[in-house]
């Protein structure tokens, strides 16, 4: 298994999500989180060893990177998620994933595979 952050968009209003089959609210929702995970990792070095993902089976995007870059990203997030990272553009990033996530009408899946384990950020 790879190291990988990744969320997943399994639900909208209680309907199933697929890629090839999304509302408008789905779509919305899914490209924020997305664009969003893209943009806190671009706040790290190394950027070049980072590859991203879209999966079918619902509708996942993955941050793919060696461990120890997944985990300054990873760990990046956990300061941001406990109010102790000053970086402006991970925290403004890392609130529109919170909002997407915690939004009722929509069922994500936030993890975190390190190698064959899985951390589940947010059931």
């Amino acid at each position: 298994m790879s190291n990988r952050l990744e969320i997943k968009l399994t639900e909208v209003h209680e309907e199933a999500v697929s890629l090839k089959s999304m509302s408008s609210d789905a779509l919305d929702s899914f490209m924020k989180v997305m664009s969003s995970l893209k943009s806190i990792a671009d706040t790290i070095e190394n950027k070049e060893d980072l590859s991203f993902s879209i999966t079918e089976g619902s509708a996942a995007c993955a941050i793919e990177a060696p461990e120890p870059i997944i985990q300054t990203v990873f760990d990046d997030m956990d300061r941001a998620i406990n109010g102790e990272s000053r970086d402006k553009v991970l925290t403004s990033h890392l609130r529109i994933i919170q909002e997407q996530v915690k939004n009722e009408d929509f069922n994500y899946n936030f993890s975190y595979y390190k190698g064959n384990s899985k951390i589940e950020i947010h059931p």
